[in-house]
């Protein structure tokens, strides 16, 4: 590891670039099953020891050391709990299309960001982003009547649904780069074709001995399999699948 280190601190230097070293700091990924975790190396970077953490925010998402993405909820319903205030002191003053708009801009956009890496977990962990979302939602219906058939927002795990079927979708058209159509084609033994992927059997699942395997693309494409296929099969264009899928979700009112 501290080999590698040193080739990217040289890549920088010969690229003229500056690594900050305050916020560098050295996470190491393990499962939860040791009790006591493992200390790991200690790297050098610039002859400077790097800080050890158990968390890092990147990007906007905080990656914990077991990936159990429980840091990240929070920090999620954080964000949406002030939505939430702003929100429901804002609703009596605002007409309908504009409280639609401000919900879909400050609140519904957290649920969507990297909902494809933490939007699997279980209605448990979920529980108090969904209560607060429905609390949402009363909320503006009541306040404003004309909305009551009109405004269905997704939950989260109705976003994760969706995202994954317009993934298995881009994969089957070819329609993402090379690589990963290749990786997640063969990975799924199935084929880009025009008839239905339900004549396919399910891939078997894979057995898992860390939480970031469950939260893989792949793992989740199987887990989901059968509605994934069958809410892809029929649509030829990206816009009929979003078509059907929101048909889907507002028939099932999952929120």
């Amino acid at each position: 590891m501290q080999s590698e280190l040193n080739n990217i601190c040289d890549y920088f230097v010969h690229n003229k670039l500056v690594i900050n070293i305050s916020k560098s700091t050295e996470t190491i990924f393990y499962t939860k099953r040791p009790s006591v975790p493992p200390p790991g190396p200690m790297l050098l970077l610039y002859d400077s020891h790097l800080k050890k953490t158990n968390c890092f925010k990147y990007l906007g998402v905080i990656l914990d050391s077991t990936l159990s993405w429980t840091l990240h909820t929070e920090l999620v319903f954080g964000k949406l709990s002030r939505s939430f205030s702003v929100i429901k002191n804002l609703a009596p003053l605002l007409n309908a299309p504009s409280i639609k708009c401000l919900y879909f801009s400050i609140f519904n956009s957290y649920l969507f960001f990297s909902n494809l890496n933490w939007g699997h977990q279980s209605q448990n962990k979920l529980r108090r982003i969904n209560s607060l979302q429905l609390r949402l939602i009363r909320i503006i219906k009541t306040v404003h009547p004309s909305l009551s058939d009109s405004f269905q927002p997704l939950t989260v795990a109705q976003i994760h649904l969706r995202l994954l079927a317009i993934i298995l979708f881009r994969v089957k058209t070819l329609s993402l780069p090379q690589t990963i159509c290749s990786s997640l084609l063969e990975s799924l033994r199935i084929s880009p074709r025009p008839y239905p992927l339900r004549s396919t059997p399910a891939p078997d699942l894979p057995h898992l001995r860390t939480e970031y395997g469950r939260a893989s693309i792949f793992y989740q494409i199987i887990f989901h399999y059968h509605f994934l296929t069958s809410t892809n099969d029929g649509c030829s264009t990206i816009n009929e699948l979003k078509s059907k899928l929101k048909t889907y979700f507002s028939m099932t009112n999952l929120v």
